[in-house]
């Protein structure tokens, strides 16, 4: 099954709140481990694979999840079809809208862990209307919009709270293995420079750093995200290409350097396997 990677870098954003529904289908999404400094609260209705620190939770059902900035989390969507809605905000608006930080102290919020809540059905449909209403508010030229959408953000942590649903800690060894090597993997990423590629582009390196043997970390790897190493290896490859060749004036040459491949036909090669495309008709059509 293909597996697009999703970059939730929100650094990048120029707002400091945002809030919107999303549905749709095709390759089965992934985002990579990160802790993007943000508080989010996400309404996942498909099944999914959490990956929140030590811990991994498969969600079976709908799961409403709240990060705060400091908790190192990754998804996996287990599936093509995928709908929910999600809030992010910055800590500096939290701060402005919360000055005396009651807010920051409620559990949903709480810096040591993060929180999920699986839903009945009625409390599920009660938060999928708070969820509407916060994107109406973060779209409406209204005078008191941010006081608007504190109160949204607000009862959605009351609705996390009604119940208190803390996955239970379950810090294995291959909850660790798995952890240390998505974190390694993307660590690696944004590549900077053509001339500084990728250290670690096969198992074995992952194995080494990890002071394991490769057989052992692709069996937990496959048992933990059901993708072997490679693929995880590879996805994370591709989707650092398609960056380059959108947003770099790099030669095509280079950025297959950087990603660890010595001869531009061997990256031409990878790159057409994993997209039906090559990178220069990849780069063509995004200028066009």
């Amino acid at each position: 099954m293909p597996v697009k990677i999703v970059d939730h870098n929100v650094k990048r954003l120029s707002y400091s709140v945002n809030a919107r529904q999303y549905s749709s289908a095709g390759d089965r999404v992934t985002v990579p481990f990160n802790r993007n400094g943000l508080y989010k609260i996400w309404l996942i209705h498909n099944p999914c694979r959490l990956f929140i620190n030590d811990e991994i939770i498969v969600c079976q059902r709908p799961v409403l999840f709240f990060a705060n900035p400091l908790v190192s989390y990754a998804y996996d969507s287990l599936q093509d079809q995928r709908s929910g809605y999600w809030c992010v905000f910055t800590k500096e608006f939290l701060a402005t809208h919360d000055p005396f930080g009651r807010m920051r102290n409620y559990p949903a919020l709480a810096p040591a862990h993060a929180m999920l809540v699986f839903p009945e059905p009625e409390q599920l449909a009660a938060i999928s209307i708070l969820f509407r209403q916060l994107t109406a508010a973060i779209d409406a030229p209204f005078t008191f919009r941010n006081e608007m959408i504190v109160n949204y953000i607000q009862a959605l942590l009351f609705e996390g709270m009604k119940t208190d649903q803390f996955p239970p800690p379950q810090p294995d060894a291959a909850t660790r293995i798995t952890r240390q090597f998505l974190q390694l993997l993307q660590s690696q990423f944004p590549i900077h420079s053509p001339e500084r590629p990728m250290p670690l582009q096969k198992p074995g390196d992952f194995a080494r750093r990890l002071s394991i043997q490769v057989n052992h970390l692709n069996a937990t790897i496959r048992t933990t995200t059901g993708q072997t190493t490679t693929q995880h290896i590879a996805n994370s490859k591709i989707a650092e290409a398609k960056s380059l060749l959108r947003h770099s004036d790099w030669t095509i040459a280079a950025i297959g350097e950087s990603l660890g491949f010595n001869y531009p036909n061997h990256f031409n090669r990878f790159f057409k396997q994993n997209t039906g495309s090559t990178p220069l008709q990849y780069r063509t059509k995004r200028i066009l």
